[in-house]
């Protein structure tokens, strides 16, 4: 990946429109040569929008054709393909002989903010009308070529990275251009392998699916694809081995010489599922393939398959394989690894927990922020996550931020990020902050009542401009970030005693969700319990089926200070403890059994434990959260450890509470 200092670019590029001299090895020469052509051609640089131009009807016509039969022919490959481009936060141009847009795909918020500038259906992407960019230069290179922010001569296009090649069609007898335009933030290493493997994967698919004139030895192996880090194979219709690419041979451990000439299943037996392709003459696309070899270890890659056929009949299969984790690493959302939970996993079947589902599925589909409000151990980060994973959002990142657990002096870098050098021990090369991270999917942001009031007005702009500035930068981030936000206090409560800013208060209680305690809906502890313990009986191995009914009469009339949290905490140790498949009294932790008496529990004269009367009893949460904190300090013999996760706070929040409770 090329290293572009973006100042010094545009320094060089002022100093050419000038009239200076360039000769400086930081300028790529084919961008210096395209600079000097766009000012001899006297194009604008100034220009930020550019002017679309009409496709005559029957290059459209041809086109269309050419369109039609590649997606006929590999519409599960270009419907995946269009998806990681989505995904990388990109949009895909495919444009004529003309150089002319005549389609496009990728991501919509994208493509929406490019039609601002003209970058649209018809718009040329010629060097006369539009300045240096990578088409420009992939169709005199005849590759894959790149243009990163300054470098591009007009300034609409500065904020971006494009990246295109040229792909000759043989049996259409056209030439096909593709260009990728992504920001200029979301460009480095992993991004461009992406569009790597994509490329690679196009050449086969466009030039190679029906050809004319090839020599199946001699023409595949001999396009530039060399230097590419995917691995290439290519066998007969008989499916034996003829070629086999050296980045294949080096990764696998394999000797080419003891390959070729033998049969694909029996050298690589974990690829026999391409063999498919050489009988249906249609092609696979990104299936996973694991290898598992003694020389070279575990290996997870994404395997295309891409037949080609002459006269009707199949002569051989190109196979390509790309490491899953270039891909995956970036694409953390092809699977969220942050956001696991979705509404069927949410257990209840009461009317009001059943009801609040409803209503928070039909908040998912809305764009505006979320306030989820409840006491600890209620789910809040579930429901978070099960509407991110509901909403239009779900392909692009959830990202979660406990407001309480990061110092107050760290919370700024950690939600808007930092340059190098914004502060002793910054990072080399700065960081991204949460609002980056989440950029286009879902931002967490959890105890949002305990974020400082300084960096409150500083989120709410944020909020407002849609923008972030790194700490110790100037220039701003455009971030589509949709916020849920949790609490367990009563936020109106804290803006009367100034404690939280009233304007973020309405910014984020756009749709409010008030989740509720396991004591208001204790219809569901059956089935959460059989849930908890069909669960914990997997994970330990163990055959625990059931709770007997004195000891479920006991846990239904419990009144659960700590939740759903504190029931799978109690059956996870109950199912630890059984003597037999069946829970009972005797299994139950002794804070759950000790001195039950209806719904109250008593002080003991042997252990002075604190009372813990009934929540439904409490005139004040505060006073509620006071006792329960009490309690749980006893329980854990003052292991503030254990008492901060138990509640589902961070030990800073717990060590401000008990300061409150011992004054």
């Amino acid at each position: 990946m090329r290293v572009c200092n973006q100042e010094t670019i545009n320094k060089y590029k002022q100093a050419l429109i000038c009239g200076d001299q360039i000769n400086d090895k930081e300028i790529y020469k084919p961008v210096l040569d395209s600079w000097l052509r766009s000012r001899n051609n006297n194009i604008n640089i100034n220009i930020k929008s550019f002017p679309s131009e009409c496709i005559d009807r029957k290059t459209l016509d041809r086109i269309n054709d050419i369109t039609r039969y590649r997606l006929e022919r590999n519409l599960n490959y270009y419907n995946k393909k269009n998806d990681l481009i989505d995904q990388i936060g990109a949009a895909i141009f495919y444009l004529d002989t003309n150089m002319s847009v005549f389609n496009k795909a990728g991501n919509q918020r994208l493509l929406k903010e490019l039609k601002s500038k003209g970058i649209k259906f018809g718009t040329t992407f010629s060097e006369s009308l539009m300045g240096t960019n990578a088409a420009v230069l992939a169709s005199q290179q005849q590759g894959l070529e790149c243009v990163i922010g300054e470098e591009h001569y007009c300034e609409a296009l500065t904020e971006y990275v494009s990246v295109a090649f040229s792909a000759e069609i043989r049996y259409l007898n056209t030439e096909l251009i593709q260009v990728f335009i992504l920001p200029l933030s979301n460009y480095h290493a992993l991004t461009i392998s992406v569009l790597d493997y994509i490329y690679s994967s196009e050449l086969f698919h466009m030039s190679y699916v029906d050809p004319e004139d090839i020599s199946i030895k001699n023409e595949i192996i001999n396009l530039n694809i060399q230097n590419n880090q995917s691995l290439f194979l290519i066998v007969d219709a008989n499916g034996i081995i003829l070629d086999i690419n050296e980045a294949l041979t080096n990764t696998l451990n394999v000797n080419s010489q003891h390959c070729l000439g033998k049969s694909l299943s029996n050298v690589f037996p974990e690829l026999k599922m391409s063999l498919s392709s050489l009988k249906t003459q249609k092609p696979l696309s990104m299936v996973d393939i694991s290898f598992q070899r003694p020389t070279s270890g575990p290996k997870d890659y994404l395997m295309d398959s891409t037949p080609i056929i002459k006269n009707n009949s199949c002569i051989g299969m190109v196979i390509t394989l790309v490491n899953k984790k270039r891909i995956t690493k970036y694409l953390g959302n092809l699977v969220n690894d942050n956001a696991h939970y979705s509404f069927d996993d949410l257990i209840g079947n009461s009317p009001d927990f059943l009801s609040l589902k409803a209503l928070a599925k039909q908040a998912a589909q809305s764009p505006s922020n979320i306030l989820l409000f409840g006491e600890s151990g209620t789910g809040k980060e579930l429901f978070a996550q099960a509407i991110h994973n509901e909403s239009p959002r779900r392909k692009y990142p959830f990202i979660a931020l406990n407001c309480a657990a990061i110092p107050k002096e760290l919370i700024g870098s950690e939600l808007f990020g930092y340059v190098e050098g914004a502060f002793t021990g910054a990072k080399k090369g700065g960081s991204a902050g949460k609002f980056e991270l989440a950029n286009c999917g879902t931002l967490f942001l959890d105890e949002i009542a305990e974020m400082p009031l300084d960096m409150q007005s500083v989120l709410l702009r944020v909020l407002e401009e849609h923008k972030v500035t790194r700490l110790g930068s100037t220039k701003t981030t455009e971030c589509d970030v949709r916020i849920i936000a949790a609490t367990n206090r009563n936020l109106s409560e804290y803006v009367q005693e100034k404690k939280f800013r009233l304007d973020l208060y309405y910014r984020l209680n756009v749709i409010k969700l008030e989740l509720l305690s396991l004591r208001n809906r204790k219809d569901d502890i059956p089935i959460l319990i059989n849930y908890f313990l069909s669960s914990f009986s997997r994970s330990f191995n163990k055959d625990v089926y059931a709770v007997s009914p004195e000891a479920l009469r006991l846990l239904e009339q419990y009144s659960w200070p700590g939740n759903v949290r504190e029931l799978r905490n109690v059956i996870e140790f109950s199912v630890n403890l059984a003597k037999s498949g069946v829970i009972t009294i005797e299994d139950l932790p002794k804070d759950i059994r000790l001195n039950y008496s209806g719904d109250t529990f008593h002080k003991s004269p042997q252990n002075n434990m604190p009372i813990v009367q009934d929540i439904n009893f409490y005139d004040s949460y505060e006073q509620q959260e006071k006792d329960m904190i009490k309690y749980l300090m006893f329980k854990y013999k003052g292991n503030k450890s254990l008492v901060a996760e138990e509640l589902g706070m961070a030990r800073s929040t717990l060590y401000r509470k008990l300061s409150k409770i011992d004054s």
